[in-house]
């Protein structure tokens, strides 16, 4: 289950929820499209709290959308991730260093 959410004008907030499937990855591409024509620095968090899985199928169409965001990085501000898993803040900490002027922060449950 995805659930997304305007913050504002710029910021995305997107709740990911029990198992992940295909037709979940293809509603957030439309929603990060529509933030991506928005003009300025950009904001995004991420809630996996109540993450538990992905499908293969939605694993399948999640990768070449996320590798084609790629150049698009360096627009967003700041990105939150909301977890309690090891794996989130691992991959945020490795991210860190490519993306200077981006900040990247991971919250655990309750602290946002």
């Amino acid at each position: 289950m995805i659930s997304l959410r305007k913050l504002d004008d710029t910021t995305l907030e997107i709740t990911l929820g029990g198992t992940l499937t295909r037709d979940d990855i293809r509603k957030c591409e439309g929603e990060m499209k529509a933030l991506l024509a928005q003009k300025g620095r950009l904001g995004l968090v991420f809630d996996m709290s109540n993450l538990s899985d992905m499908t293969a199928d939605a694993l399948a169409e999640d990768l070449p959308f996320e590798l084609s965001l790629m150049p698009q990085l360096p627009r967003f501000a700041a990105m939150a991730m909301v977890s309690d898993k090891q794996w989130v803040a691992a991959i945020c900490n490795y991210i860190k260093p490519w993306l200077p002027n981006v900040h990247m922060a991971v919250f655990a449950p309750g602290e946002v």
